[in-house]
């Protein structure tokens, strides 16, 4: 995940993981579990230290989704 300039760039990056995820789950693919463990800690960052209030209702969802294809 890139370090955004902006809340809309951070919610872009955000949903980049949450599409991601939700790819990997409906095909039923485990995916990379280095690239799922990086995306797991970037947004976890967002969803406890937010710069942004906007970026943290996404990320909290985009975990969530990344945590269950982690347990795949």
């Amino acid at each position: 995940m890139v370090l955004a300039v902006t809340a809309e760039a951070e919610v872009r990056e955000i949903l980049k993981g949450l599409r991601y995820a939700n790819r990997r789950l409906a095909a039923h693919d485990k995916g990379d579990p280095a690239r799922i463990n990086a995306w797991i800690l970037a947004v976890g960052n967002v969803a406890t230290a937010p710069r942004w209030q906007q970026a943290v209702q996404p990320a909290v969802r985009a975990h969530a989704r990344l945590v269950v294809l982690r347990a795949m």
